[in-house]
């Protein structure tokens, strides 16, 4: 099963991604005795990695599909069980290999999970 976390793209002329960020796709049941709340950190991190690969894929002239290849400064705050949140992925550079500063962002503008993902397409480069 695949996890779906990121909606539909939409993608601006500087090829900043964005997309609604889809938990409620994927219910989270816990120990109620962990400390942790909100969502998993590793949810999380596949979020932004899709957006990110999805972004890369968006400018990417051959259209091929990309993988996650390297995922750091990974940041996260506390992600409500409610959260209305877009996921955001703005270009750090787009080769050789294309590296993008992710963003979970809440509705007020406020930066609740991070990070910078670099991306390879799945398939060799010719």
């Amino acid at each position: 099963m695949l996890l779906q976390l990121c909606g539909p793209v939409s993608t601006t002329s500087e090829q900043v991604g964005t997309a609604p960020f889809l938990p409620q796709r994927h219910p989270v049941q816990r120990d109620p005795s962990l400390r942790e709340r909100g969502y998993p950190i590793y949810l999380l991190a596949e979020a932004l990695s899709q957006i990110a690969c999805r972004t890369a894929r968006a400018a990417d002239a051959a259209d091929r599909r990309m993988l996650p290849v390297r995922i750091c400064k990974l940041v996260a705050g506390d992600v409500g069980a409610n959260l209305a949140a877009t996921l955001e992925a703005r270009p750090i550079r787009l080769k050789p290999l294309p590296e993008f500063a992710c963003r979970l962002v809440n509705s007020s503008g406020s930066t609740i999970a991070s990070a910078t993902i670099t991306v390879a397409p799945a398939e060799p480069l010719q």
